[in-house]
């Protein structure tokens, strides 16, 4: 029965014939009753049966042609970066010349097809925490971070002591509050705090922002969902990738997505967290990409490849970690700029710290690069540039989010 109805076509099969087969093969139990609800279930089984090899063998298919696509693709992004690497061991010396040339010979050993197309160095990033960067000895890709260094901003003593002084009244504050009053009633949908104390927060919050009047950068809010780049690339709105924060500034009538941004849950698993990883990373490519293609008549492209740089957020679990990606000898680099934990309870001094350290560390980054982008700009242009930086904060929202 099973490979009657395997091999029959969908069109001719009919209650009647299953009863007839059933009658041939001797499977007759003479109870109409029965028989008409085994040939029911018959019937069932071969839509089941027929529809899921059907789905098997088109995945087949589309799989073949789309590994044969993606892979062909990966193999000429590598070769393409090995060539950058060995254009950029001519200009170099000593460890760094060491550094690449083991870069060179960890790319020619991969095996791109068992990577996943998503894999960053098959579209041409080198990452930090891939292959073949992740492969290499601690003192080489030490020398690999260093492109970073020009974004670290030293230890502020002022701070640290804030934190210290902050953390030690909060704990004596939950400790007078767990001893002297009664439990604490919330009630949903109503905010934890009086509105005196959100408003003080809401102006703090807008403060650490100041940095960017300096620049004449405008708020327009949020419009938008996906990334531009990302359906420029694609072609195609629909299939545009979606960051969950994007900020987006416009410098010379360009608009520039310049940093990225992705959530998980406390607990989100570590796929979850390459999966962010990954997705930042193609996203930060996109972005570097547009952008020295759309500002490459306003600036050279030693500028940009000194000057423009495209950076991520990615919270995986209770860590933040922020990275910055630039175009260096033609190879896309995304290095770890910095990384904190986020207290989710009572917090050390220390911790507290580094995750604001963290946070500011970003933010001179953010700003330090469209400072050297609008001097770059205005001397191109003999100080003729555009006056005026807008800037964009566009929130996606998760499915399910409310």
């Amino acid at each position: 029965m099973e490979g009657f109805l395997l091999n029959e076509e969908l069109d001719t099969v009919r209650i009647a014939t299953a009863l007839y087969k059933r009658v041939l093969t001797n499977e007759w139990t003479a109870d109409r009753d029965i028989e008409v609800i085994s040939a029911f279930e018959d019937i069932r089984t071969l839509l089941k049966m027929q529809s899921s090899i059907y789905f098997l063998i088109s995945l087949t298919i589309s799989y073949g042609e789309d590994r044969t696509s993606w892979v062909s693709g990966a193999e000429e992004n590598v070769k393409m970066v090995i060539r950058n690497v060995q254009s950029a061991m001519k200009k170099c010396s000593g460890l760094q010349y060491k550094m690449w040339e083991k870069v060179k010979n960890e790319l020619g050993k991969l095996d791109l097809s068992k990577l996943g197309y998503d894999y960053p160095v098959c579209s041409g990033i080198l990452d930090c925490e891939s292959e073949p960067i992740s492969t290499l000895l601690p003192e080489l890709r030490t020398v690999l971070q260093k492109g970073a260094d020009d974004f670290l901003i030293e230890k502020n003593k002022k701070i640290s002591d804030l934190c210290e002084k902050f953390t030690l009244e909060e704990e004596k504050r939950i400790l007078a509050e767990e001893t002297a009053l009664p439990p604490r009633i919330v009630s949903s949908g109503k905010w934890l705090d009086p509105s005196e104390k959100l408003e003080a927060i809401t102006i703090q919050i807008f403060e650490v922002f100041h940095e960017w009047d300096t620049y004449k950068m405008r708020s327009l809010g949020a419009w938008d969902k996906r990334s531009l780049v990302s359906a420029s690339r694609a072609g195609d709105w629909r299939s545009a990738k979606k960051s969950d924060y994007m900020f987006t500034v416009e410098i010379s009538d360009v608009e520039v997505e310049l940093l990225y941004c992705e959530t998980g849950r406390p607990k989100s698993s570590h796929v979850k967290q390459l999966e962010d990883h990954r997705k930042l990373a193609g996203l930060s490519k996109d972005s570097i990409e547009k952008t020295r293609s759309e500002l490459k008549a306003s600036l050279k492209k030693s500028t940009l490849s000194e000057h423009l740089s495209i950076f991520t957020v990615n919270v995986a679990s209770d860590i933040i970690k922020i990275y910055v990606m630039r175009k260096e000898h033609g190879i896309l680099v995304y290095r770890l700029l910095t990384t904190a934990k986020i207290p989710l309870g009572i917090a050390s001094p220390d911790e507290v710290y580094t995750l604001i350290h963290a946070l500011l560390t970003l933010r001179t980054a953010v700003v330090f690069t469209l400072h050297n982008l609008l001097v770059r700009l205005d001397e191109s242009s003999g100080g003729q540039s555009s006056d005026e930086t807008t800037s964009t904060i566009e929130k996606s929202r998760r499915k399910g989010n409310k």
